[in-house]
């Protein structure tokens, strides 16, 4: 059970502390997979409307989302399925790997959430060092993904939404400019 897929969309509960950081910026499944396999060289980009990319608020403001909300925003994707809690969980991953210190109050604001889950994860987020406001904004720039997020997505929660599902992609390798469909922009 290493794959970051099962753990961010089948895994019910805590994601183990020992994958928590290879889970870098991935908030829903991985498609590393799908980024190195031989026959998707030949793949091509989808015209199919409705896997063209759709606005979502920065990952922090979803972290105060009601249940309501959350069904709203994510009603007929394959996020929907996960609920709430497992959401912010994996949100908090990722801000505990790629966070800023603007990011750092809606962590703190879920250290005591009912679910224990939530908690537990806010608390690894807070703790993690470049969620610290003490440490220098050089060594939170260090700690940004091999994948950088493009300049045409600069407060998307994720943009694997549109498409991760479809295999129909032009991926290219993490090394190339190209971010990853799923990984999460700041």
């Amino acid at each position: 059970r290493k794959c970051l897929a099962y753990l961010t969309i089948e895994h019910k509960g805590a994601i183990p502390v020992e994958y928590r950081e290879a889970l870098g910026d991935r908030v829903f499944g991985c498609d590393d997979c799908l980024d190195v396999c031989p026959w998707n060289k030949w793949a091509v980009a989808t015209r199919e409307a409705h896997f063209a990319p759709r606005p979502h608020p920065p990952l922090r403001e979803t972290l105060a989302w009601t249940d309501e909300q959350f069904l709203a925003h994510f009603k007929g994707t394959p996020v929907e399925r996960l609920g709430l809690a497992r959401w912010r969980r994996n949100a908090l991953t990722v801000l505990g790997n790629v966070g800023e210190r603007a990011d750092l109050p809606a962590v703190e604001s879920l250290l005591g959430d009912d679910d224990p889950m939530v908690a537990e994860h806010a608390a690894w987020s807070v703790a993690r060092p470049a969620s610290s406001p003490s440490k220098s904004v050089a060594y939170s720039e260090s700690r940004k993904p091999a994948c950088p997020p493009g300049p045409d997505l600069p407060l998307v929660a994720m943009r694997w939404i549109s498409c991760a599902f479809t295999g129909m992609q032009n991926r290219k390798p993490c090394r190339s400019s190209q971010p990853s469909a799923t990984r999460m922009s700041r």
